[in-house]
């Protein structure tokens, strides 16, 4: 093998490992933004839950409310999470 074989077997296998690596990103990216979604969809059911405790115990629901509001802003704040990841996922167009 010449030197110059080398080097393009080794850029080649640079290119691959660059591909696989940015495969490998994109997934990841994509599952970062299915968990979050499915996070903030549970923090929206607990405070729909805690909602529900609440009124039909009236005499726990100044106790129940700020758990209520907890729950609520966590999955808002998870929700702006998810849509910053989306508007700011990588496409396979570019590179």
């Amino acid at each position: 093998m010449t030197s110059d074989e080398g080097t393009v077997r080794r850029a080649e296998d640079l290119a691959r490992k660059t591909e696989k690596a940015r495969s490998r990103s994109m997934r990841l990216w994509a599952h970062a933004i299915e968990v979050a979604g499915q996070l903030a969809d549970t923090e929206e059911a607990v405070a729909g839950t805690l909602r529900r405790l609440a009124s039909q115990h009236p005499h726990d629901a100044s106790l129940l409310r700020p758990k209520i509001k907890a729950a609520e802003n966590n999955a808002a704040w998870t929700r702006r999470r998810m849509n910053d990841l989306q508007a700011k996922q990588p496409h396979p167009a570019e590179r």
